[in-house]
């Protein structure tokens, strides 16, 4: 596959720049400006391509803020008392919702239970798709735990 009609934002110091790009087996294979394939074209209408992003701060079971109308720590409790499927269904929505944005790879911090670490082995099986997983495993809190742990 060829993506046209982009700027790369290539994360090594130089400025943005226009190109084409290759993308075979899954991996950038060529930059360059007149690439020429066989096989389908994207066209980037313009857009940016840049290496993917990496979130460090992710409780892949909870819902996101971006999607709660703010009340990403009253909902918690609702998502966190649900059951382990439900809570599984919650984090593979998320873990896409994290992939179309853009997030290659993400770091969970304490998940409720094996949910993330479940994950995980899902995506890495190839059962499903998602970024790269960083997985914490169970936390350890105070008593009396963090706020709603």
């Amino acid at each position: 596959m060829i993506i046209r009609n982009c700027t790369i934002i290539d994360c090594a110091g130089r400025p943005p720049y226009d190109a084409e790009v290759r993308i075979a087996e899954g991996y950038i294979r060529e930059i360059g400006t007149t690439l020429n394939d066989d096989g389908p074209v994207l066209d980037a209408g313009g857009g940016f391509l840049l290496p993917g992003l990496v979130n460090l701060h992710v409780h892949i079971n909870r819902r996101h803020l971006s999607r709660s109308g703010g009340m990403f720590r009253q909902g918690a409790p609702a998502v966190e008392n649900s059951s382990d499927a439900k809570r599984m269904l919650y984090a593979t929505r998320n873990a896409w919702y994290e992939l179309s944005r853009g997030i290659t790879t993400l770091r969970d911090l304490c998940s409720v239970g094996r949910t993330a670490s479940e994950l995980k082995s899902a995506i890495n099986e190839g059962l499903i798709r998602g970024p790269r997983m960083v997985v914490c495993g169970l936390g350890i809190a105070s008593t009396g735990g963090h706020e709603t742990h």
